[in-house]
């Protein structure tokens, strides 16, 4: 079987991919940015190099072309987002995972959406779909550590018993994790509420020695922002109890976290590494075939190795072809570098032969 899922390159969606490849699923990670979902399948494939983990990226309507898909979106989105798919969800199992909860004077509360919960306003508007509502309690941090059992019940309710069954039997598969019949679809509305109950907070601690509270499920950018805009403007990367993470990546409880910014020395490291995996990426679109072999951040930037197709090498107009891809590469995925620090340097590299 080959799940997709819909808008998942948030942190519940990647952890929702990571966690059922390493049972050994095939997943196919989804984004309204076919870019964005790329470089979020990178990123879970980096981290674990030593799991065969069979995960590919595409665009939402590539993702619900699946088996089975699971709509891994914000609560107030996900709606849209399925009908903006309806044509390939006909008769297929549909998982919402979303709570539509809010934070009201530092707790969760949780809200009421059109039909009353998110995943019978998703079946609405894909009536031809199973749609069955599940994974509401089960915290991205959780679902993320994959060398760890989940240890959950996993609340399950649809008005079509044999998305029930279907979807019991996938988690079934999650180590630790138990799944309940909750009955029909309109008991949604009561179990993403209790979201809002079972999402304590957390406390982490930060270099200076200091600690925060945060909701549970926070991430690194969650975080910096909660220390101060600036912070939260200038942030590229974190460092999680010794381990260099995403900012997407939820905290886990008790983790001590340092925000990366540009003007360190890790920092100006990060920020060329990533960039210089935006150039590959930039070369590879504009050269279908170019293969490459080392691109590491150096003292005053970076670089790839490259060799182009049929013998071609790289000319002085082809530099700003890469820029401008580059740049094209960072808006559609919503990355950024924080500030202007270290310039591009896109300088064509021979390749031994």
């Amino acid at each position: 079987m080959e799940i997709g899922l819909l808008g998942a390159t948030g942190p519940a969606g990647r952890a929702m991919a990571l966690r059922l490849a390493a049972v050994g699923i095939d997943v196919v990670v989804g984004s309204r940015s076919a870019d964005r979902a790329a470089e979020a399948v990178a990123q879970l494939l980096e981290r674990h190099p030593d799991r065969d983990l069979s995960i590919r990226s595409g665009d939402n309507a590539e993702a619900a072309v699946c088996e089975l898909v699971i709509i891994a979106t914000p609560w107030d989105v996900a709606p849209e987002v399925a009908s903006t798919v309806a044509g390939h969800l006909g008769r297929k199992v549909v998982v919402c995972m979303s709570n539509a909860l809010a934070r009201v004077a530092g707790e969760f509360q949780p809200l009421v959406p059109p039909r009353g919960s998110v995943s019978a306003n998703v079946q609405a508007m894909v009536p031809d779909a199973y749609v069955a509502a599940a994974m509401h309690h089960v915290p991205a941090t959780e679902l993320a550590a994959i060398d760890e059992e989940v240890q959950s019940d996993v609340l399950i309710c649809s008005d079509h018993p044999w998305a029930i069954e279907t979807v019991s039997r996938l988690v079934e598969r999650i180590p630790g994790a138990r799944p309940l019949d909750a009955g029909r679809l309109s008991n949604a509305t009561a179990i993403e509420a209790l979201a809002s109950g079972v999402m304590a907070d957390i406390t982490v601690s930060l270099p200076d020695g200091s600690a925060r509270t945060l909701a549970a499920g926070a991430t690194a950018a969650d975080l910096a922002a909660d220390i101060g805009a600036g912070l939260a403007r200038d942030a590229i990367a974190a460092v999680v109890d010794g381990e260099e993470r995403d900012l997407v990546v939820g905290l886990p409880e008790g983790a001590t976290v340092e925000i990366v910014t540009p003007g360190s020395d890790r920092g100006l490291e990060t920020l060329r590494h990533s960039t210089a995996h935006v150039l590959a990426q930039a070369v590879l679109g504009l050269w279908p075939g170019s293969t490459f072999a080392i691109g590491p951040p150096i003292e005053n930037g970076f670089y790839y190795d490259f060799e182009l197709p049929d013998g071609a090498t790289f000319g002085p107009e082809d530099l700003e072809a890469i820029d401008a891809r580059m740049r094209e590469i960072i808006a559609s995925s919503g990355w950024r570098p924080a500030r202007p620090t270290a310039s591009w340097s896109t300088r064509p590299t021979p390749v031994a032969p």
